[in-house]
C-alpha cells in the first residue's frame, strides 16, 4: 500500500494566517516503520501574530514529539504524550510573552502505521474518512453547542435557541488551556482499505463548504484535491472567510511515477489576522461556566481590548 499526500492553505478574509501545518517525512523509511506517516494541522487564535505564533509552536512541538524515536509507547500514547508538550510548549511560550488565558489553538493529527490509522484532537478542526463514496467524520468538536444539545435532551432548551446561542459555537478543549479535559482519540485503530482518503482541515473548509460538496470534489478530482477544496470554498467570496487548511492522505495499493513525490512544503507565513472572535467566545465560555451565568457580547467585534475585558471579568470572578 502507498500513501499519497496533498495539502493546500489560503488566508481567505482575513489579514493573518493562522493555521499551520505539516507532515512527516515520507521517504524516511525508518521513521516510517517507528511512527507511520503523520499529518498535523492547528488552528491557533489569539489576534494580532500571537494566533500564528501559538499554531506554529504546537505543530512543531508535537512533530518533535511523536518523531522522537526515544520515546516507548504504543501509537495512541506517543500521540497523546505529543499533544500533552504542545500544551505545555504554548504554556510556556504564554507565561513569557504574559499572555496566559489569551492565547490557544486547536490541534487535529493523523498517523497512518502498518495500515492503521490513528488520530488525536482537540478544538473543533475536524478529520474525515471517504470510503465507498461515504463522507465520515472521525472527531468530536469540541464546542458549546454538544453542552446545549444535552440541556435540548432535559428539554432545558429549544433546537431554536441553540441556533441563535451567541456562545454555540465556543471552543471548550483547545491547546493552551491549564487541563486538557476533553480529549479526542482512538486507541484502536481503523484499518484502512485500497482507495480511503484521509482528510484533515480547519473549520474554514467546512464551516464554508458543505460535506457534500467536500464529498464530490473528493470524488471527482483526479489531482490537485486539496486545491480544488480551496477553490470551491473562495468562489464563494465570503466576507467573513476564515483561514483554510487542508491535508489529504490518500491510500493506494500502487503509485505512479508522477506520484511519487515528496509532501508539499508548508506555506511560509503570512502577516495577517484571524480568530479574535474564537478566543473571545471560548475563554468567555470558560468564565460562563465559572460562574453559572450568562455574557452577552457581539460575534463580530475582533478589538483585542474585548479579549483583556472577558479575563478581568473571568479573574474577578474567581478573587
Amino acid at each position: 500500500m502507498h500513501i499519497i499526500p496533498d495539502n493546500a492553505q489560503h488566508i481567505g478574509a482575513r489579514k493573518l494566517q493562522e493555521d499551520a501545518f505539516r507532515f512527516s517525512i515520507f521517504d524516511d523509511e525508518e521513521m516510517i516503520q517507528k511512527r507511520g506517516h503523520l499529518a498535523i494541522i492547528a488552528d491557533g487564535m489569539g489576534g494580532l501574530s500571537h494566533g500564528q505564533d501559538v499554531s506554529a509552536i504546537a505543530v512543531q512541538t508535537f512533530l518533535e514529539s511523536f518523531q522522537d524515536v526515544t520515546k516507548v509507547g504504543t501509537i495512541p500514547q506517543l500521540l497523546y504524550g505529543a499533544l500533552v508538550e504542545a500544551n505545555i510548549a504554548v504554556n510556556k511560550f504564554a507565561k513569557k510573552e504574559n499572555l496566559q488565558q489569551q492565547i490557544g489553538t486547536t490541534l487535529i493529527a493523523t498517523t497512518i502505521h502498518n495500515n492503521e490509522l490513528y488520530w488525536i484532537s482537540v478544538g473543533d478542526s475536524r478529520i474525515y474518512l471517504l470510503r465507498n463514496n461515504v463522507l465520515t467524520q472521525l472527531t468530536e468538536d469540541h464546542v458549546y453547542e454538544k453542552e446545549l444539545f444535552n440541556e435540548l435532551k432535559n428539554e432545558q432548551i429549544t433546537r431554536e435557541q441553540i441556533q441563535l446561542h451567541p456562545q454555540k459555537d465556543a471552543l471548550t478543549s483547545f491547546i493552551g488551556l491549564e487541563n486538557l479535559s476533553l480529549v479526542d482519540y482512538n486507541i484502536k485503530p481503523l484499518q484502512l482499505q485500497a482507495g480511503d482518503k484521509v482528510l484533515l482541515c480547519s473549520d474554514g473548509l467546512y464551516g464554508f463548504l458543505d460535506e457534500r460538496e467536500m464529498k464530490d470534489i473528493l470524488l471527482n478530482a483526479e489531482e490537485n484535491t486539496c486545491q480544488k477544496l480551496v477553490s470551491a470554498v473562495l468562489e464563494k467570496n465570503h466576507p467573513y472567510q476564515d483561514n483554510v487548511t487542508v491535508a489529504l492522505l490518500t491510500f493506494k495499493k500502487e503509485i505512479s511515477k508522477t506520484e511519487r513525490l515528496p509532501p508539499p512544503k508548508e506555506q511560509l507565513p503570512n502577516q495577517n489576522k484571524k480568530k479574535t472572535r474564537k478566543v473571545l467566545l471560548s475563554l468567555s465560555l470558560i468564565f460562563l461556566l465559572s460562574v453559572g451565568g450568562y455574557f452577552i457580547y457581539d460575534l463580530y467585534m475582533k478589538d483585542n481590548n474585548r479579549i483583556n475585558f472577558h479575563w478581568n471579568l473571568f479573574n474577578k470572578s474567581n478573587e
